[in-house]
């Protein structure tokens, strides 16, 4: 049986909903605020890579990107897949319509963006209300309402870094006659997803690698998020719990299976009482709750189903590549 490809799509949204943007100048009272402690756990080998080249033993490798000698994960990283899940899962632009590739439904080709005269009357998607966006007329980026740290390994450096090959790879196709990759039976283009499996290391270059059961902490802070957007945040992380629990894929190789991890949510801190006044507060068993029952019109749990359903590690832990006809592995 020939084995399935190491990523799958998931439709794009076919609208999208706009609200006035709520900056950081105030907390606002109705909202909340906090910050989560985020643990990683990595389930395969995990590269992040920075392309420069490091010594070990007798060979040049390329490294991991580290912080005071410490492999981290960029916060920049843990963003950007955070970003595209929310929005898979919610009605947001995206960034297909950006850069207007392909076919998309009319209301989702344009993204959010400045271009009215007056400040508060600017209006967002919630993906660009909570992680930010680029404002075409001043030319630079209206910031996001979440922050994320770097995630640091825990624990003894030498105990989970190691060398692997990674297979040679290669870049998405974007040109004209690659569409049809990406669209679906009615030629509307699909968010492309990586899959999970066994890490391809049969041939290719040498890179330092992190090794499976190594544990990344962090935080994420938030401001004047709205129950929604809290819950839409825990659920692209993969961190809720119950039937929305997925695993995620994160750093270089995704192709080869690599990056593989679980992410979960180790403390919440509401920023309420005795922080701030008149704050609503909140505990994680909140949390989970408001990501259960996220999403209440049949399209959105629709989408929260597929994104669940693409990344389920356990069921997806043995895919390998394919064999051609020269008994060569390739994707």
């Amino acid at each position: 049986m020939k084995k399935p490809k190491p990523y799958g799509f998931v439709p794009f949204n076919d609208r999208v909903e706009r609200e006035q943007i709520v900056g950081r100048e105030e907390l606002r009272a109705d909202r909340c605020h906090g910050k989560l402690s985020i643990v990683i756990t990595a389930l395969t080998p995990l590269l992040v890579a920075t392309g420069r080249l490091e010594r070990v033993g007798d060979k040049l490798v390329k490294g991991l990107t580290m912080r005071n000698g410490v492999p981290v994960i960029a916060g920049s990283t843990l963003k950007g897949m955070s970003r595209a899940h929310a929005e898979a899962m919610s009605y947001s632009c995206n960034l297909y319509g950006r850069v207007n590739y392909g076919k998309l439904a009319e209301v989702n080709k344009y993204p959010c963006n400045d271009q009215v005269k007056i400040p508060s009357n600017v209006r967002a998607c919630v993906a660009c209300r909570v992680y930010g966006y680029t404002m075409k007329q001043k030319q630079n980026v209206a910031k996001g309402l979440v922050d994320f740290t770097d995630f640091a390994l825990e624990g003894e450096v030498g105990q989970f870094v190691t060398v692997s090959k990674i297979p040679s790879l290669y870049a998405p196709l974007r040109d004209a006659k690659a569409l049809h990759y990406y669209q679906n039976d009615e030629d509307y283009l699909q968010k492309k997803m990586y899959r999970h499996g066994k890490p391809q290391t049969h041939t290719g270059a040498e890179y330092q690698v992190v090794e499976a059961g190594a544990v990344f902490s962090g935080d994420l802070t938030f401001q004047n998020l709205t129950r929604d957007e809290l819950a839409l945040l825990v659920l692209s992380l993969g961190a809720a719990q119950g039937e929305r629990k997925f695993q995620c894929k994160l750093g270089y190789a995704k192709p080869a299976f690599f990056g593989s991890v679980q992410i979960e949510v180790k403390e919440v801190v509401p920023y309420a009482r005795p922080f701030l006044s008149n704050v609503r507060s909140f505990s994680k068993e909140d949390l989970f709750s408001w990501a259960e029952s996220y999403g209440q019109d049949e399209f959105l749990r629709e989408q929260i189903r597929r994104v669940v359903d693409h990344y389920q590690y356990d069921r997806d832990k043995h895919n390998e590549w394919n064999r051609d006809r020269t008994g060569m592995k390739s994707y």
